[in-house]
């Protein structure tokens, strides 16, 4: 490919991508969530005791990732911030968005978040199973 032509099919790529996540934020959210999970920006404990430190963002446990919604959100939005990007949606439209697009599984109270318990404390968090997270 020429240097014009290679220029051209990134720019296309990147609107395209663009065009995605306008479409589907939940995928922007995915994207960067696992990018930062990726880099160890954030972090998601295995299994038991309770959470740990700042960077902690949630755990995972039994095929299933329970994300607090607070700090994942904030992570998020400031890794796009630092991009000269926003996130198009506010928190709690993210999480209606979610179970919408079957990425997240609501609470038993119909809730975009569940109750779920971790070393002895209660939490409310986005469910979103590993199958989805490693798709990403």
């Amino acid at each position: 490919l020429t240097a014009l032509g290679l220029s051209a099919m990134l720019a296309g790529a990147a609107d395209q991508s663009k065009s995605l996540h306008e479409e589907k934020p939940w995928a922007l959210f995915l994207e960067t969530l696992q990018a930062l999970l990726d880099t160890k920006t954030v972090l998601v404990q295995d299994g038991g005791g309770p959470l740990m430190g700042p960077d902690f963002v949630g755990w995972r446990r039994d095929g299933w990732y329970y994300l607090l919604p607070i700090p994942v959100y904030s992570a998020v939005q400031q890794a796009l911030g630092k991009q000269g990007r926003s996130f198009p949606l506010q928190r709690g439209q993210l999480q209606r968005v979610l179970v919408e697009a079957g990425v997240a599984t609501p609470g038993s109270d119909g809730a975009p978040t569940a109750v779920k318990k971790l070393g002895g404390k209660t939490y409310r968090v986005l469910c979103i199973p590993e199958g989805v997270m490693n798709a990403c």
